[in-house]
Order: structure tokens, then sequence, then C-alpha cells
């Protein structure tokens, strides 16, 4: 009985930019930082410049590497591990939330898409984006309730005094696109939990990232 051979391979390219940028801004960066920190304990390392003084420095040095140098890295190791996992026999995917994460699911579903697997996220705007369904918090209501601590601060109320408050009620939201191009039927008792039902469309390839929650 014989057995039927699969072949397949990784598209590693884009992997390989993201790494080579990951590199390149982190030498910048870091480069930026060191200077930076000679000018600290010796002013005279802005080289009588004002475009090379620490405030300005700075901003550059903590952007790059913050934003550029693991901004890289994280889709690199996002499109390397994607590609392998899905390989994998996995019959859904659940990404936990991050904002790393977050920030980089738009790839996640385009992935989940090609494949065919169920996609589940657990930030609620992972719908938007591929997900077939997603439990999180309100990220909106959140920010009302925080605004009412400012105000309360602003007020006088000492926050030393005021109960710590947190989110209790987890919501759930509904891509029914998603869930037919997955294969997920979901019952109706539990569409009829969701605080939302909505149909969205993958993102186009080159379309921004998910604005983070």
């Amino acid at each position: 009985m014989s057995e039927r051979l699969e072949r397949f391979s990784y598209d590693d390219g884009i992997v390989r930019m993201f790494v080579w940028a990951t590199l390149l801004w982190g030498v910048v960066g870091m480069l930026v930082g060191v200077v930076a920190a000679l000018q600290l304990a010796n002013p005279a390392f802005n080289f009588a410049t004002s475009w090379l003084s620490f405030g300005r420095l700075r901003p550059l040095h903590t952007n790059a590497v913050i934003f550029a140098f693991t901004g890289n890295a994280i889709f690199a190791g996002v499109y390397y591990s994607l590609q392998r996992l899905l390989n994998e026999k996995v019959d859904v995917l659940y990404p936990m939330s991050d904002n790393t994460l977050n920030s980089s699911f738009d790839a996640i579903g385009r992935a989940a898409e090609e494949s065919g697997l169920p996609l589940f996220g657990s930030f609620l705007r992972a719908v938007e984006f591929g997900a077939c369904a997603a439990l999180g918090y309100d990220f909106y209501e959140m920010g009302l309730r925080t605004g009412r601590l400012v105000v309360r601060v602003k007020n006088g109320e000492s926050p030393g005094r005021m109960p710590i408050q947190s989110m209790d009620e987890v919501l759930l939201y509904v891509n029914s696109a998603a869930a037919s191009r997955q294969g997920v039927v979901f019952p109706k008792d539990v569409l009829g939990r969701a605080a939302r039902i909505a149909s969205f469309t993958p993102a186009a390839a080159g379309a921004p990232g998910p604005v983070l929650d």
C-alpha cells in the first residue's frame, strides 16, 4: 500500500525581508541610543549641532527601537511561525490577546481564510479582521469608567479611598460571513447571547492593520 507524498514549501522570502529590516533598525536604534546615553554623561557629544541634541535623538531612539525594530521582529515571527503552525494538524486557531499580536491580527485572519481553519479572537475587534467570533471586554466602556474616575479625582476625591474597579462583563461578537467561510455553525442559543452579529469581509492585502483597543 503506497502512501502519497505531499510536497510543500514555505514562503520565507517575506520573513527574510522582515529579519533584515529588524537588524537594520536594531543597529540604527541602538547606535542612536548609545550616543544619547553618552550625552547624558557629557553634553559635548551633541557635537555642537542642534539636530543631534538629546531632545531630538531620544524620540528617534525610542521610536526606532519600539516600532521599527520590535515591530519588524514581530511580523517576522508571525509569518514564520504561522506557516508552520498551519501545516500541522490544527483544528482551530485561538490567539490570546496581546497588543503586539493584535496589531498583526489581519495577517492571521488572511492565513485562516486561505487554510479554511476556524479562527476565534480574544478581543472584540478581531471579528473585523477574520475571526468568526470573539470574546472580550468592551474597551469603550472601560474608557468611560476610567474617565469617570478621573473626574472624581479632579474634583478632589482621594484615589486611595476609591474602590478598585474591574470589567465584569465579557461580550460575544460574531462574524457570520467568516463563520460561513470557515465552516462554523453556531447554535441559536449562542447567537442569542451575542452582543453583536455582523458580516465582515477579509481585509485586502496591504490594508492597514487593526487599531489597538
